[in-house]
């Protein structure tokens, strides 16, 4: 039912095959381990016990089968270029569940819609949502306009296009067999996945994954030369980050930071070296109000001297953010050295 296909795609958000089509497996939208989210009305009956219909099915329309609320499945055969749909839907008052098969033989696609209240739930054979997070259904409750719309494609069929009888009692047509998702479990499930390899992201890429990430900075042959190299790292949480370069030259261990907060930027290199220690006094940190100072502007400098990074998920303290000791602006440097 392509009006019906058309909508059911708008109102989950295009979650028919919203991932690609993997060609996955047929999951077959009857299976035998099943679950029921429950379901609304029963089948009228005569009232003398006989459990009789109110109305004659098979000589009914579905929009009076859907008003008597009578339990009913109606097979809609159609043919399209590609051979024979098969399409079935099954009528419980205004809940319904469809299906359509394409071919007769094993293994083509199948979809699924079960519509339960205002909660309508999706099947698709060939949707890779279910390699996310074992998915086989997605649910997703819908404003009540739009669910009782669903309804409008079955009324709406031409009289002498289906054939009704009503339902046998047995296995529940509503029953969802294996795990139910919804629309928001598959977005984190995907977002997930994808934080978890982040070895091909640039440092532009990472800060905006907003992820603790710690990465290992390599220096090649033809990086600066650093005597007594030790440590060389970025620590990066979004937009902050800590570059820190650990020396240990002649028994002597230096530490040479830079860490980027918010606006500002804080540099430890000037207290360690550069002959500004006595003018520095006691600071230890000098602090510049930055604008931009990215880490892409990071990564095109160790491009510009060749040194290689590798990044990996890590979480880390939050005193590898902190200016331990005294922090000083420039200033009251040159204040400082009139």
């Amino acid at each position: 039912m392509k009006n019906l296909a058309v909508i059911f795609a708008v109102a989950l958000l295009l979650l028919f095959g919203c991932f690609g089509n993997n060609g996955g497996q047929n999951g077959g939208s009857n299976g035998d381990n099943q679950t029921s989210p429950g379901g609304s009305g029963s089948g009228a009956s005569n009232g003398d016990g006989s459990g009789a219909s109110v109305i004659d099915v098979a000589s009914s329309t579905i929009a009076e089968i859907i008003a008597a609320g009578v339990p009913a499945v109606c097979e809609i055969n159609k043919t399209n270029q590609t051979g024979t749909i098969y399409e079935r839907v099954y009528l419980k008052g205004e809940d319904f569940r469809y299906e359509e098969k394409d071919g007769e033989n094993e293994g083509g696609r199948e979809v699924a819609m079960v519509k339960i209240g205002n909660t309508v739930y999706a099947f698709d054979s060939e949707s890779n949502w279910k390699s996310l997070d074992g998915c086989n259904w997605m649910g997703e409750e819908l404003p009540e306009d739009m669910a009782i719309e669903l309804l409008g494609e079955f009324t709406g069929l031409p009289e002498g296009s289906y054939s009704c009888v009503e339902q046998a009692p047995g296995k529940d047509p509503f029953a969802l067999d294996g795990k139910v998702c919804t629309f928001n479990d598959i977005i984190s499930e995907a977002m997930n996945e994808s934080k978890e390899d982040v070895s091909n992201k640039t440092l532009g890429e990472l800060s905006l994954m907003n992820v603790s990430v710690v990465c290992d900075l390599e220096l090649t042959e033809n990086s600066p030369d650093v005597p007594g190299l030790v440590s060389f790292k970025l620590y990066l949480r979004g937009r902050d980050y800590k570059i820190e370069m650990i020396e240990n030259e002649n028994g002597e261990t230096k530490e040479y930071a830079m860490i980027k907060r918010e606006d500002y930027v804080y540099s430890n290199s000037m207290s360690q070296h550069g002959g500004y220690e006595e003018a520095l006094g006691d600071c230890y940190w000098m602090k510049e109000k930055v604008v931009g100072k990215e880490l892409s502007d990071f990564e095109v400098e160790l491009k510009r001297t060749e040194t290689t990074y590798a990044c990996a998920l890590e979480e880390f303290g939050d005193e590898k953010l902190e200016t331990l000791g005294k922090v000083c602006t420039f200033e009251e440097l040159w204040e400082r050295m009139g």
